[in-house]
């Protein structure tokens, strides 16, 4: 079998394995809020969710996501036009904030009807940051939250993303809304 066969092979059985497995796979996107440096205004947040039923009320859910801040924007000089040398309006600092995630969590679900649901969802995770100009780190975090299913597909969902560091507190609180397949 040529290599380009076993990979559409590879493709086509990962794209259904949500429906032999019972799983569901989701996307959500929204806004972030950091809490911890302060430095930050919002952010944005894009997420990929892939979750295993156990049973109808629990199930495992694997996350990867992606955040991003964008660094503050500031007025440094109100005069215009500004003619010395290196002078600027505008300055955006040279900051911003990446956040690669991927977690593991474990869902709770209790129906409130025959289409929507209400869940929670708590687990662990690893966090990887780019906080320019400070650096390129990783930390170990948990999350916690809720979310609600409106019918089969629509999610909107709040957690709590905390890193685990022994010298300050940082986290991140995304709000999203997505859909699952």
């Amino acid at each position: 079998m040529s290599v380009l066969r076993r990979f559409v092979l590879a493709i086509t059985c990962l794209a259904l394995l949500p429906t032999f497995a019972g799983a569901q796979i989701g996307m959500l996107a929204g806004l972030s809020f950091e809490n911890g440096k302060g430095q930050y205004s919002q952010g944005f947040l894009l997420q990929g969710s892939y979750t295993l039923r156990g049973t109808e009320r629990v199930g495992v859910r694997f996350d990867v996501g992606v955040q991003t801040f964008p660094g503050n924007i500031r007025i440094q000089n109100f005069a215009l036009p500004c003619r010395s040398p290196g002078c600027s309006t505008l300055s955006s600092g040279g900051e911003s904030l990446t956040v690669l995630s991927g977690t593991t969590s474990l869902v709770l679900t209790k129906h409130l009807g025959a289409k929507n649901a209400l869940y929670w969802i708590a687990g662990l995770g690893v966090y990887a940051l780019n906080d320019k100009p400070t650096g390129r780190y990783t930390r170990f975090g948990w999350n916690a939250g809720g979310g609600l299913r409106l019918g089969r597909n629509v999610v909107a969902e709040v957690r709590y993303d905390g890193l685990v560091d022994p010298r300050a507190s940082r986290g991140f609180v995304p709000i999203a809304v997505g859909f699952r397949f």
